[in-house]
């Protein structure tokens, strides 16, 4: 397997959800800030991955870069992160929640990265 970087997890991510069925219906914006100095907005609704800050996020993890590549590729559960503190939040806790929904939709895809 070879080792990504956030950054090219992000822009992965982007494609995937494009088609990704089991991303449908489902609405909110997450702001990511990755340790690298990187910031990325999801936006579930749209379906859509950008760089940079989204002021209307309703959730915001902090991470680095490890942090979120493990998150992404599933060796680290977004639960056991918070709990760790290796995930940092600020926002809506139901929105937060879906974060399990988002990783675990695109872990699969990510694995095979």
């Amino acid at each position: 397997m070879v080792t990504m970087s956030a950054d090219s997890i992000f822009q992965k991510m982007g494609e995937i959800m494009k088609t990704d069925e089991n991303l449908d219906g489902e609405e909110g914006v997450f702001q990511f800030k990755i340790g690298n100095g990187s910031n990325w907005t999801v936006d579930l609704a749209k379906k859509s991955v950008e760089k940079g800050v989204d002021i209307n996020a309703g959730a915001t993890f902090t991470m680095t870069d490890e942090v979120f590549t493990n998150l992404m590729t599933g060796k680290l559960d977004p639960m056991a992160a918070f709990m760790n503190q290796s995930l940092q939040f600020d926002g809506d806790m139901g929105l937060a929640m879906k974060l399990q929904t988002l990783t675990g939709s695109l872990q699969d895809h990510m694995s095979k990265l």
